[in-house]
Protein backbone atom coordinates (compact mmCIF):
# COMPACT_ATOMS: atom_id res chain seq x y z
CA UNK A 1 0.00 0.00 0.00
CA UNK A 2 1.39 3.36 -1.08
CA UNK A 3 0.65 6.50 0.97
CA UNK A 4 1.62 10.16 0.52
CA UNK A 5 0.94 13.59 1.97
CA UNK A 6 -1.59 16.01 0.52
CA UNK A 7 -0.25 18.73 -1.74
CA UNK A 8 0.04 22.21 -0.19
CA UNK A 9 -2.41 23.74 -2.65
CA UNK A 10 -6.01 23.44 -1.49
CA UNK A 11 -7.21 23.11 -5.10
CA UNK A 12 -5.60 19.72 -5.59
CA UNK A 13 -8.21 17.04 -6.09
CA UNK A 14 -6.54 14.01 -7.68
CA UNK A 15 -3.26 12.08 -7.59
CA UNK A 16 -1.58 9.63 -9.95
CA UNK A 17 0.95 6.89 -9.27
CA UNK A 18 3.64 6.14 -11.85
CA UNK A 19 5.83 3.08 -12.28
CA UNK A 20 9.61 3.30 -12.68
CA UNK A 21 8.95 3.06 -16.44
CA UNK A 22 6.93 6.29 -16.30
CA UNK A 23 3.53 4.64 -16.77
CA UNK A 24 0.44 5.82 -14.87
CA UNK A 25 -0.62 2.63 -13.10
CA UNK A 26 -3.28 3.99 -10.74
CA UNK A 27 -5.49 6.24 -12.84
CA UNK A 28 -6.82 9.31 -11.00
CA UNK A 29 -7.14 8.97 -7.23
CA UNK A 30 -9.04 11.21 -4.86
CA UNK A 31 -7.41 9.71 -1.77
CA UNK A 32 -3.95 9.70 -0.17
CA UNK A 33 -3.42 5.94 -0.26
CA UNK A 34 -3.49 3.24 -2.91
CA UNK A 35 -3.09 -0.53 -2.66
CA UNK A 36 -1.31 -2.09 -5.61
CA UNK A 37 -1.95 -5.76 -6.41
CA UNK A 38 -0.50 -8.36 -8.75
CA UNK A 39 3.09 -7.87 -7.56
CA UNK A 40 5.71 -10.59 -7.26
CA UNK A 41 6.77 -11.68 -3.75
CA UNK A 42 10.16 -10.54 -2.45
CA UNK A 43 10.60 -7.95 -5.21
CA UNK A 44 11.52 -4.26 -5.36
CA UNK A 45 9.17 -1.70 -6.89
CA UNK A 46 9.88 1.99 -7.49
CA UNK A 47 6.95 4.44 -7.64
CA UNK A 48 6.37 8.19 -8.03
CA UNK A 49 3.28 10.32 -7.38
CA UNK A 50 2.03 13.58 -8.84
CA UNK A 51 -0.97 15.79 -8.17
CA UNK A 52 -3.50 17.33 -10.57
CA UNK A 53 -5.86 20.29 -10.23
CA UNK A 54 -9.46 19.25 -10.90
CA UNK A 55 -9.94 17.84 -14.39
CA UNK A 56 -7.44 20.25 -15.92
CA UNK A 57 -4.26 19.16 -17.60
CA UNK A 58 -2.24 21.19 -15.08
CA UNK A 59 -0.23 18.74 -13.00
CA UNK A 60 2.72 18.86 -10.65
CA UNK A 61 6.04 17.32 -11.51
CA UNK A 62 6.64 13.77 -10.34
CA UNK A 63 7.81 13.23 -6.78
CA UNK A 64 11.13 11.63 -5.99
CA UNK A 65 11.07 7.90 -6.61
CA UNK A 66 10.39 5.68 -3.61
CA UNK A 67 11.33 1.99 -3.60
CA UNK A 68 9.55 -0.62 -1.48
CA UNK A 69 9.82 -4.39 -1.29
CA UNK A 70 7.04 -6.93 -1.23
CA UNK A 71 7.30 -9.59 1.47
CA UNK A 72 8.94 -12.86 0.43
CA UNK A 73 6.98 -16.10 0.60
CA UNK A 74 8.04 -19.34 2.25
CA UNK A 75 10.25 -21.34 -0.12
CA UNK A 76 8.74 -24.53 -1.50
CA UNK A 77 10.01 -28.10 -1.22
CA UNK A 78 12.27 -29.64 -3.83
CA UNK A 79 10.62 -30.02 -7.26
CA UNK A 80 8.48 -33.11 -7.80
CA UNK A 81 10.58 -35.94 -9.14
CA UNK A 82 13.86 -34.24 -8.17
CA UNK A 83 16.04 -35.13 -5.20
CA UNK A 84 15.52 -33.21 -1.98
CA UNK A 85 19.18 -33.74 -1.14
CA UNK A 86 22.39 -35.42 -2.20
CA UNK A 87 24.88 -36.91 0.26
CA UNK A 88 28.66 -37.22 0.05
CA UNK A 89 31.44 -38.04 2.45
CA UNK A 90 30.72 -35.60 5.33
CA UNK A 91 28.87 -33.37 2.85
CA UNK A 92 25.28 -32.54 2.01
CA UNK A 93 23.52 -30.54 -0.71
CA UNK A 94 19.90 -29.48 -0.14
CA UNK A 95 17.37 -28.33 -2.75
CA UNK A 96 14.17 -26.26 -2.65
CA UNK A 97 11.93 -24.17 -4.92
CA UNK A 98 11.18 -20.45 -4.87
CA UNK A 99 7.64 -20.94 -3.57
CA UNK A 100 4.41 -22.79 -4.25
CA UNK A 101 1.42 -22.25 -6.52
CA UNK A 102 -0.80 -21.48 -3.54
CA UNK A 103 1.26 -18.54 -2.21
CA UNK A 104 3.31 -17.49 -5.23
CA UNK A 105 7.01 -17.59 -6.09
CA UNK A 106 9.89 -15.40 -5.01
CA UNK A 107 11.68 -13.49 -7.75
CA UNK A 108 14.82 -14.81 -9.43
CA UNK A 109 17.85 -13.71 -7.42
CA UNK A 110 16.05 -13.74 -4.06
CA UNK A 111 18.43 -14.36 -1.18
CA UNK A 112 17.90 -17.56 0.84
CA UNK A 113 19.31 -18.42 4.24
CA UNK A 114 19.90 -22.08 5.06
CA UNK A 115 20.43 -23.52 8.54
CA UNK A 116 21.66 -27.00 9.45
CA UNK A 117 21.30 -28.38 12.96
CA UNK A 118 21.79 -31.59 14.86
CA UNK A 119 18.58 -30.80 16.77
CA UNK A 120 15.08 -30.87 15.29
CA UNK A 121 14.22 -27.60 17.08
CA UNK A 122 17.39 -25.95 15.68
CA UNK A 123 18.56 -25.05 19.18
CA UNK A 124 22.08 -26.03 18.07
CA UNK A 125 23.37 -24.46 14.86
CA UNK A 126 25.65 -26.84 12.98
CA UNK A 127 26.18 -24.77 9.83
CA UNK A 128 24.58 -21.89 7.96
CA UNK A 129 24.94 -20.22 4.58
CA UNK A 130 23.24 -17.90 2.12
CA UNK A 131 22.42 -18.53 -1.53
CA UNK A 132 20.67 -16.81 -4.42
CA UNK A 133 20.13 -20.14 -6.16
CA UNK A 134 17.74 -22.97 -5.23
CA UNK A 135 20.35 -25.31 -3.74
CA UNK A 136 23.27 -25.15 -1.35
CA UNK A 137 26.11 -27.53 -0.57
CA UNK A 138 27.83 -27.97 2.79
CA UNK A 139 31.08 -29.78 3.51
CA UNK A 140 33.02 -30.82 6.59
CA UNK A 141 29.93 -32.05 8.44
CA UNK A 142 29.98 -34.49 11.32
CA UNK A 143 29.38 -38.07 10.23
CA UNK A 144 27.23 -40.62 12.05
CA UNK A 145 24.91 -37.70 12.80
CA UNK A 146 21.35 -36.76 11.92
CA UNK A 147 21.29 -33.33 10.27
CA UNK A 148 18.13 -31.19 10.04
CA UNK A 149 17.84 -28.53 7.34
CA UNK A 150 15.59 -25.52 6.80
CA UNK A 151 15.51 -22.48 4.53
CA UNK A 152 13.87 -19.04 4.43
CA UNK A 153 13.71 -16.25 1.85
CA UNK A 154 14.91 -12.69 2.51
CA UNK A 155 14.04 -9.61 0.43
CA UNK A 156 16.28 -6.62 -0.27
CA UNK A 157 14.97 -4.78 2.80
CA UNK A 158 16.00 -7.63 5.10
CA UNK A 159 12.45 -8.88 5.68
CA UNK A 160 12.23 -12.66 5.78
CA UNK A 161 9.65 -15.35 5.23
CA UNK A 162 8.88 -18.11 7.68
CA UNK A 163 11.14 -21.16 7.63
CA UNK A 164 10.60 -24.14 5.35
CA UNK A 165 11.76 -27.35 7.04
CA UNK A 166 13.41 -29.27 4.23
CA UNK A 167 14.04 -32.65 5.80
CA UNK A 168 16.49 -34.46 7.98
CA UNK A 169 19.38 -36.58 6.84
CA UNK A 170 21.66 -39.17 8.39
CA UNK A 171 25.29 -38.75 7.41
CA UNK A 172 26.86 -42.20 7.57
CA UNK A 173 30.41 -42.96 8.62
CA UNK A 174 32.67 -43.82 5.72
CA UNK A 175 35.57 -45.90 7.03
CA UNK A 176 38.92 -46.08 5.27
CA UNK A 177 39.18 -49.13 3.03
CA UNK A 178 42.49 -50.96 2.98
CA UNK A 179 43.54 -53.16 0.10
CA UNK A 180 46.18 -55.85 -0.02
CA UNK A 181 49.59 -55.12 -1.41
CA UNK A 182 52.08 -57.85 -2.14
CA UNK A 183 53.51 -60.43 0.21
CA UNK A 184 52.19 -61.97 3.39
CA UNK A 185 48.74 -60.55 4.34
CA UNK A 186 49.53 -60.53 8.04
CA UNK A 187 52.28 -57.98 7.57
CA UNK A 188 50.84 -54.52 8.04
CA UNK A 189 53.38 -52.85 5.81
CA UNK A 190 52.06 -54.85 2.83
CA UNK A 191 48.67 -53.12 3.02
CA UNK A 192 47.91 -49.78 1.44
CA UNK A 193 45.06 -47.29 1.74
CA UNK A 194 42.28 -47.68 -0.78
CA UNK A 195 40.61 -44.82 -2.60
Amino acid sequence: TWTWNAAACGLISTYEIFSSAGVNISGSLGVLTWTETGLLPGSAYGRQVRSKVGIAILASSLSASVTAYTLPVVPGPAPAGAPAFTLGVSSLTVYWTSGTASVGYNAVGTNYEIFLSTKSDFSVLHASASATTLSKGFGGLMTETTIYARVKAINGAGQSSDWRDLSYFYLPYYSTVWVAGSGDWNVGSNWSKGT
